[in-house]
């Protein structure tokens, strides 16, 4: 499975511990966890865009 290397500690982790009947659980999990990657992302391409505009007002 080609992942960050945290999100497979996770879960070779969880499939090692967790029975079958937390499956939903999660898969909810999951979701929010690709949610904050997401937030992240975003966060990062923000920032760069911002540290651009302060460039360019200093020009």
């Amino acid at each position: 499975m080609a992942c960050e290397s945290r999100k497979c500690d996770f879960f070779v982790w969880v499939d090692t511990i967790v029975p079958k009947s937390h499956l939903d659980t999660l898969k909810r999990v999951e979701y929010l966890m690709n949610g904050v990657e997401e937030l992240e992302n975003r966060n990062h391409s923000l920032e760069k865009r911002n540290i651009k505009l302060e460039k360019s007002k200093l020009a």
